[in-house]
């Protein structure tokens, strides 16, 4: 094995943000999550909350991806979609390995 074969290997970031879509104050949700994309991470958006109207807040955090968006009624809601929360980011993942062989990086 030479130098070459011990690089590190890039891994994707994910932030998984949970609310309730009440925003409390400090920084706005559009300069937060521009912060984290500057740092090329993936979102995905927890609402927990029977509210219709924090799906697009929900949705700003996503990257306006629906698939990154999970809507929960209650707390004991998120136990259940735990798993899908799991394979949306897994599938992220490999979109992102996919992405940068095809592209020779």
């Amino acid at each position: 094995m030479n130098s070459h074969n011990l690089a590190p290997r890039e891994v994707p970031k994910h932030i998984v943000v949970i609310t309730d879509g009440v925003t409390n104050g400090g920084r706005s949700v559009a300069e937060a999550i521009r912060l984290v994309r500057q740092n090329k991470m993936y979102t995905f958006a927890v609402g927990i909350t029977t509210k219709d109207d924090v799906i697009k807040q929900l949705l700003e955090i996503a990257n306006q991806v629906m698939e990154r968006v999970f809507l929960i009624n209650n707390y004991n809601g998120l136990r259940v979609r735990l798993l899908e929360l799991s394979k949306a980011i897994c599938k992220a993942s490999k979109s992102y390995y996919d992405t940068r062989q095809n592209v020779g990086i």
